[in-house]
């Protein structure tokens, strides 16, 4: 009888421990990488602010408190592909002196739960590319 009682033990035992890490992932899961608050600033003529924008995610759905135009897109292209605003340029890569402008913007805030601190501007042909790739966050320029 003794036997069949440890068993027992035993068996609630692993029992609860799985129902614990079970619960530990899922509750972990859904908040922290889906965490996004983004602060975008716009300077059109390089200096002065020209718009300014706050984009909340939650996963790849925008929140009520985002003011980014077309905010549910911006949400879903992050989800997608977030390293628009951490990739930096390589110093070493060679990029066309073509001036594209005088905007700047800056990008502060976290995405996914990571902090994300980023500045774009179209001084040369790789910051174009760089501003093009991320203008669902910064918006297009017209020339």
């Amino acid at each position: 009888m003794g036997t069949t009682r440890s068993f027992r033990l035993v068996l609630a035992c692993i029992g609860a421990s799985s129902l614990g890490l079970c619960l530990a992932s899922c509750s972990t899961s859904t908040t922290v990488g889906s965490q996004t608050r983004l602060d975008i600033t716009i300077r059109a003529d390089g200096s002065e602010i020209s718009q300014q924008y706050l984009l909340e995610c939650d996963g790849e759905q925008s929140t009520d408190a985002s003011t980014l135009p077309d905010a549910s897109k911006a949400c879903l292209q992050l989800a997608l592909d977030p390293s628009v605003t951490t990739e930096e340029i390589d110093p070493q890569q060679a990029c066309t002196e073509i001036y594209g402008g005088p905007q700047r913007a800056e990008i502060e805030g976290t995405l996914h739960g990571d902090p994300v601190n980023a500045n774009f501007s179209r001084h040369n042909g790789c910051a174009i590319e760089r501003w093009e790739s991320a203008s669902f966050l910064l918006g297009s320029v017209n020339s």
